[in-house]
């Protein structure tokens, strides 16, 4: 996942012995960001350190500085005279101006989702409340399209980069009702500003929840009793956060209490119901405005303007993919439901919802003798992240050095530069801050800070990004522990993060994950397949107690077959979250929907895998729901895509190690952003069209 700008007008934003024992070699002090002045200075760009503001008062001075500018900005725009008009103090002007806002708006919502500061936190969430009002007010300000369009309408002949920054630009404002007569318009803009206030409440509402489950030692037999020591409480008891999935997943996976894994589940997702009246309002509201925006419905509104362009497109691929998976999917649920009597020697055991992970977990270890609890001790955290620098290091031709972190806001959080290997150009910052605590941001995702554009002096302004995530904390006996599925979100969210890093855009608009929500995945998605490759394993996984123990030389082909085995039950419970979105916002019946938000997509379950629990709503705690809506679907359709170009260095010399494939990768997918079609993009990479041929052979049909 990761956090994306807004994209209204105001603009979105090899020996292994050698190698391990590099990989070990200490640090024992960091360069700083002003060791990389010269650099930058030389190759005419800036890095920049962001601006996080450590107080209520600075949150409410920047935030209104940061509305005064952009006020004026606007009023620069609008002020020009018709003669006077020029791109660079039109369209360019307003993607300055844009960029502007963002850096100093983004570093307020990383203290929004970081900060162990509740009160700070608070602010800073208040103010983007206020902050997104105010984006919707600009966005509205009649007077500065008045002047963009007068000079799009002289037709001048632009290069192709500025030309799409136009037309990108002109089609949001009709995407925003600049057809409709003012009254309407006016309407419209209301609308949107609620619908911003109801997504914040609605994020607030997961990020903050507070539901704690407390279970007995014998209720949690089978956990892995180095995580229990890390949930003890004064009493004895052991409690499990039900916002943070890391904790959630080791009990389901392993708690041999079916009424345990029960409960967790049933009260992990009740644990928002309050979000029931906010997503029932979003949903009211988008549809609403979709009416008046001259849409059938909100997803034929959201997917216009990407890859799948219609909602009915949506709905068609979702349901051909589900009813391909079908043949697939009952056989391994058969498969399933058999362990399940046999483990509880019940002939007329009934499969559940909770019962999934549990079996998956007893037959990935009998069938395919794969623990993936035991494998944690090849996964410390320090080392798959040197790891994994090296290996984005060789294929993408960059170094990452990290650096003096002058705005610590945990001890845990890290900072490094990046450069392109070759030349020694600087090409951005990211943070990362890898373990939960109270109060942050509760899953994994990569935080745009300081976005990329090209300023009026001509210097590069290069991103400055942070991956916020939550592995397990190390403990007094051994360091942070990843387990194989956390490693590959590591790869993932890491994706985004290069993805960013390495554009190359002369527009802010167009740079790093700025590209259509349905592709935005594909970059990320195809990383992780370097972890399929036992020779890429190689290089970083190894007995963090024993460095000369590696893993099992068949232990990743046997983890292979296994996920092959259930990826079609996989595969069946991300579509149910994609189908659950498209029928609420493109819905038959738009008043059944909206009078009964929770029951509608608790049926889908039912209808197409298993039943939640009673009393529950899992619809409220996805957080996608707000940024995301109509678009979960869009995880499907990247991996598409993904698959197809994880095929091309299958075939190749030194496979996924291949530098000439791993440099065509950079320059043809991650460095060109949205500067371009995606579609050309991906057809640049592959020398062919996409197809889903790829997709279908990776599950297993």
């Amino acid at each position: 996942m990761y956090s994306k700008l807004k994209k209204p007008i105001l603009t979105t934003l090899t020996s292994t012995c050698i190698l391990l024992a590099a990989l070990n070699a200490g640090n024992m002090g960091f360069p700083t960001i002003d060791n990389y002045e010269e650099r930058s200075f030389q190759y005419g760009v800036e890095l920049t350190i962001p601006d996080f503001p450590t107080s209520v008062e600075e949150v409410e001075s920047i935030t209104a500085e940061v509305i005064a500018n952009l006020n004026l900005a606007g009023d620069e725009i609008a002020g020009l005279p018709s003669g006077e008009l020029t791109f660079d103090n039109t369209f360019r002007a307003l993607d300055l101006a844009s960029l502007e806002y963002y850096k100093r708006v983004l570093p307020i919502n990383v203290v929004k989702n970081t900060s162990p500061d509740a009160e700070l936190r608070k602010a800073a969430s208040d103010a983007m409340v206020k902050l997104s009002k105010v984006s919707v007010e600009f966005d509205y300000r009649e007077d500065i399209y008045l002047n963009l369009k007068a000079f799009a309408d002289e037709k001048p002949e632009l290069p192709e980069i500025d030309q799409r920054l136009v037309d990108d630009i002109l089609l949001e404002y009709k995407r925003l009702g600049y057809d409709l007569p003012l009254e309407e318009r006016t309407i419209v803009e209301s609308l949107q500003k609620r619908l911003k206030e109801k997504g914040q409440e609605f994020r607030n509402n997961i990020r903050e929840s507070k539901e704690i489950a407390v279970f007995t030692a014998e209720e949690l037999d089978g956990v892995d009793p180095d995580f229990l020591k890390t949930i003890k409480n004064d009493e004895g008891g052991y409690e499990i956060n039900l916002n943070i999935y890391s904790q959630v997943s080791k009990v389901m996976r392993k708690a041999h209490s079916e009424a345990t894994r029960k409960e967790v589940t049933r009260r992990r997702a009740s644990r928002v119901m309050i979000n029931e009246k906010v997503l029932t309002e979003m949903v009211s509201l988008r549809h609403e405005l979709a009416s008046k925006l001259g849409y059938e419905t909100w997803a034929d509104y959201r997917t216009e303007i990407r890859m799948a362009k219609t909602g009915q497109n949506v709905m068609d691929f979702l349901n051909n993919l589900s009813q391909k998976i079908q043949p697939k999917l009952d056989l391994e649920l058969a498969v399933l439901l058999n362990i399940k009597k046999e483990v509880t020697g019940d002939p007329e055991a009934v499969l559940q919802s909770w019962d999934i992970s549990y079996l998956q977990e007893i037959d990935k270890q009998q069938t395919f003798n794969v623990d993936m609890e035991a494998s944690r001790r090849y996964f410390p955290y320090d080392k798959c992240v040197r790891g994994m620098f090296h290996i984005y290091e060789t294929i993408f031709g960059i170094h990452i050095e990290e650096i003096e972190n002058p705005t610590l806001w945990d001890p845990s959080v890290a900072l490094y530069a990046v450069s392109d290997k070759e030349s020694q150009k600087p090409l951005g910052l990211f943070y990362i801050d890898p373990f939960p605590r109270e109060g942050k941001f509760t899953h994994f995702a990569k935080f745009s800070i300081i976005p990329s554009a090209e300023l009026p002096d001509g210097t590069e302004q290069r991103p400055t990004v942070a991956l916020i995530c939550n592995f397990p904390s190390p403990t007094d006996n051994a360091p942070s522990l990843l387990e194989y599925d956390q490693v590959r979100t590591l790869f993932h969210e890491f994706g985004h993060c290069m993805h960013t890093i390495l554009t190359e855009s002369r527009h802010m608009r167009f740079y790093g994950t700025t590209t259509p929500r349905d592709f935005v995945e594909a970059p990320s998605q195809v990383m992780e397949y370097w972890l399929k490759q036992k020779e890429v394993l190689d290089i970083f996984a190894a007995d963090w107690q024993d460095q000369s123990k590696m893993l099992p030389g068949d232990w990743i082909d046997k983890v292979n077959a296994s996920e092959i085995a259930h990826a079609a039950v996989q595969y069946r419970r991300q579509l149910i979250l994609g189908l659950m979105d498209m029928t609420l916002h493109h819905p038959e019946d738009i008043e059944a929907v909206k009078a009964d938000v929770v029951g509608v997509t608790q049926a889908i379950a039912e209808e197409i895998f298993l039943p939640y629990p009673e009393d529950t709503a899992r619809i409220l705690s996805v957080g996608h729901m707000d940024g995301y809506d109509s678009g979960y679907y869009g995880y499907a359709w990247a991996d598409v895509i993904a698959a197809d170009i994880a095929s091309i260095f299958e075939s190749a010399e030194d496979r996924y190690m291949n530098t000439e494939l791993g440099m065509k990768l950079r320059r043809e997918i991650f460095q060109t952003g949205n500067t371009r079609d995606v579609n050309k993009s991906v057809e640049a990479f592959l020398n062919r069209s996409s197809n889903m041929d790829a997709f279908i052979r990776s599950l297993g049909i």
